[in-house]
């Protein structure tokens, strides 16, 4: 059974340089003023959009606000205006609107500039990165599919500012995303970082020292689509998908077998996980994907057995169709003497006749009714259990009619 990951792209086509897409990717432009603009400015939005347009993705920014500072139209409107961006607004602030606004859209990718207003308003570093993970948090829970592109911030040019440590502040924050991403991102929700800090000059790039002018806004523009680019071309959603045992296989206890399972999305590691009707043992994990896992059957005989493959946070997971069973191992009592010798040895019971020149074995019910004939190979004959269906018999008391040296010797055996 495939876990279904809901997700807008659900393919690509190329023809020339267009994407075809089921659906608009619909993009939240997350953040303050340096994502809202100012009177007189387009912000990076419309940049970005017709960067988009142009290299064939069909998009949709949302958002609640279509303008920008004071309620201004930008001076060129040809592009998609919806954004989130809130002049003068911290973290804590965002998060505080935001599952409000999510109940009129929902994104399946964010663009988060934020943090610059908590740098400049002194705010903790952790207060900081907590509220970070509380907008991760809520966007996800509006989709737990959504992609989040995190950027490092521009920094602040204002001499007093800088004067006051608040571009120290900003650099504080930029060093700690990665490994807040590093924490928060998971197959199905991945956090991207995109470098805006990189390259940027907070005073050829603004026009206050804060803010991006054209140039600035190019350059936001080209880092959001170059990562934009780079994620969703040739993307495959992540999957997990259990071929092997599948449900209705019966396997041995102490026996070597091979759990199989497919997976897409570049997944690197996975938990391997049964249970018996009762609660998840662990097989084995993290190992890596490789789609093959050799592991020794347990003793926890039962016929609900089912198999789990999940990633490591959980987000993608598989579970077998149906149940398989685990059987007991084979365990034999036997008369003795009779000049023949029968023992329990790796795959089943092995017999061997000590005079040699055997020949066959046939097993059969009290009843007479033959269940297998297995003829000699090097003089020894091994039996794994199973009937000529492949089937494993069940325990009980059969007959054992040997053929050696031309003579045929009966005894009873006991499998129990």
């Amino acid at each position: 059974m495939l876990y279904k990951i809901k997700f807008i792209l659900v393919f690509f086509m190329f023809w020339g340089t267009t994407k075809i897409f089921c659906e608009p990717i619909n993009i939240l432009p997350l953040g303050n003023s340096i994502t809202e603009s100012a009177a007189g400015h387009n912000s990076y939005r419309r940049a970005l959009y017709h960067k988009l347009k142009d290299a064939g993705y069909d998009v949709d920014f949302i958002g609640s606000m279509n303008r920008v500072y004071n309620n201004k139209m930008p001076p060129n409107p040809d592009f998609d205006l919806d954004h989130e961006g809130h002049w003068g607004w911290r973290i804590d602030e965002i998060l505080r609107d935001l599952p409000g606004w999510l109940n009129n859209y929902t994104p399946d990718a964010a663009l988060i500039h934020l943090g610059s207003n908590d740098a400049i308003q002194n705010q903790s570093l952790e207060s900081t990165l907590e509220e970070f993970s509380g907008i991760f948090e809520a966007l996800r829970t509006d989709n737990p599919d959504v992609v989040l592109f995190l950027a490092l911030l521009i920094p602040i040019g204002r001499e007093d500012l800088v004067a006051d440590g608040d571009n120290d502040r900003l650099n504080a924050i930029n060093a700690a995303l990665p490994a807040l991403r590093d924490e928060h991102s998971t197959v199905r929700s991945p956090i991207i970082i995109v470098d805006q800090n990189t390259g940027f000059n907070a005073i050829a790039d603004t026009f206050d020292k804060i803010h991006p002018n054209n140039n600035g806004e190019e350059k936001m523009a080209k880092k959001w689509f170059d990562a934009f680019d780079s994620f969703y071309t040739g993307y495959e959603s992540p999957s997990l998908t259990v071929t092997s045992p599948n449900g209705g296989e019966e396997l041995k206890a102490g026996e070597q077998d091979t759990l199989k399972w497919s997976s897409t999305g570049g997944i690197d590691s996975v938990f391997l996980q049964y249970h018996s009707g009762e609660e998840w043992h662990t097989i084995s994990g993290p190992v890596p994907d490789t789609g093959s896992y050799e592991w020794t059957v347990p003793d926890d005989v039962s016929n609900n057995i089912i198999l789990r493959i999940s990633t490591i946070d959980s987000s993608v997971s598989d579970t077998s169709d149906g149940a398989f069973s685990i059987s007991a191992p084979l365990r034999l009592a036997l008369p003795s003497g009779k000049g023949f010798i029968f023992s329990v040895a790796g795959q089943g019971i092995v017999y061997s006749g000590e005079y040699g020149n055997l020949h066959s074995v046939c097993i059969r019910e009290l009843n007479g009714r033959q269940i297998i004939k297995l003829s000699a190979k090097a003089g020894s004959i091994a039996w794994d259990g199973r009937n000529k269906s492949r089937r494993l018999v069940s325990r009980g008391v059969y007959l054992a009619e040997i053929l050696a040296n031309g003579k045929s010797h009966s005894l009873k055996i006991f499998i129990h």
